[in-house]
């Protein structure tokens, strides 16, 4: 049996990779993660969108599960879609854009890394004020993140990303590292503009870290939470030349003001262990696995 992920350094990759050692740690079975579709093949975690497009190239066996997803709303080419598969995706606007193609899938959604959380998990001080993680520079926002922190004078802060004030590039820290980091920092920004489901944000919950986030349809669904703070942006769209996407625009006085309430507000220990049992009973690998044997995707 096989997981095959959609791309090698992303985060279709990472995902695969975590899905193999909780199957094998939890169920106790042997999952190997690939790139290409073979007999085997039981899982693919992919991109919805190229799935739609190149969807009968490599036909998967008839009980492989696609689990797709997207931050792009529409594309602008032609569909080749593969009906004859089971599908899966991580949030209710990808679902909507699913049915609107005759596609029934069910949402079930990512999991962060199990381990790190029980490892790194804090309800103590916090030495980084700030934290944030984006391996697209412009969806992400980041520019007005690091603006935002420049004008509020912000010295302790950590920002892997590709760009101006970013500390560390893209997956060039370790799991370890990053869960670290993330369980030290007194904040989260993840001011996406769309996301299929966006997962950092979520680690930075199953540690005890709130967040600040953009507050629109397509990011908002996984992060609506008492300790967390959203911040008002307008929607427009953006497009390339293969996809069209939301596009937030935010002031940035708004997203200053909600990191000055952030970085003013104490969170209890009582209300960090909240969050995290929030997010483990929702997010977690053990939870999100019981679903996926409940759906007879997972057979141990």
């Amino acid at each position: 049996m096989s997981i095959v992920a959609g791309c090698t350094t992303c985060s279709f990759n990472h995902i695969a990779v975590l899905l193999s050692k909780y199957i094998k740690k939890y169920y106790n079975l042997d999952i190997r993660v690939t790139h290409r579709i073979d007999a085997v093949t039981r899982l693919i975690v992919t991109d919805m969108w190229w799935t739609l497009i190149d969807g009968i190239k490599a036909i998967p066996p008839r009980d492989a599960v696609y689990w797709i997803d997207s931050f792009a709303t529409r594309v602008k080419v032609p569909l080749n879609i593969n009906r004859i598969n089971r599908y899966l995706t991580t949030s209710e606007w990808n679902r909507i854009i699913l049915d609107h193609y005759g596609i029934k899938a069910q949402v079930l959604p990512r999991s962060f890394n199990d381990d790190m959380t029980l490892k790194w998990f804090n309800t103590g001080q916090r030495s980084i004020d700030v934290m944030v993680i984006a391996t697209d520079y412009e969806r992400k926002n980041v520019k007005v993140i690091m603006k935002a922190i420049r004008e509020l004078g912000i010295k302790k802060y950590v920002a892997i990303c590709k760009g101006e004030g970013c500390t560390h590039e893209p997956y060039s820290v370790s799991e370890d590292q990053k869960y670290e980091m993330l369980a030290r920092s007194k904040l989260f920004v993840w001011l996406s503009d769309s996301e299929g489901f966006g997962l950092p944000p979520i680690e930075a919950m199953s540690v005890g870290t709130p967040v600040i986030y953009s507050d629109n349809p397509f990011v908002s669904h996984n992060i609506i939470y008492e300790t967390n703070i959203a911040v008002p942006c307008k929607l427009e769209e953006v497009e390339d030349e293969i996809a069209i996407r939301p596009k937030s625009v935010f002031n940035l006085e708004d997203v200053k003001n909600a990191i000055k309430e952030g970085l003013r507000r104490e969170i209890t220990p009582e209300e960090r262990e909240k969050m995290r049992e929030f997010t483990w009973n929702r997010y977690s690998h053990k939870k999100v696995l019981e679903e996926l044997v409940t759906l007879d995707i997972l057979r141990p």
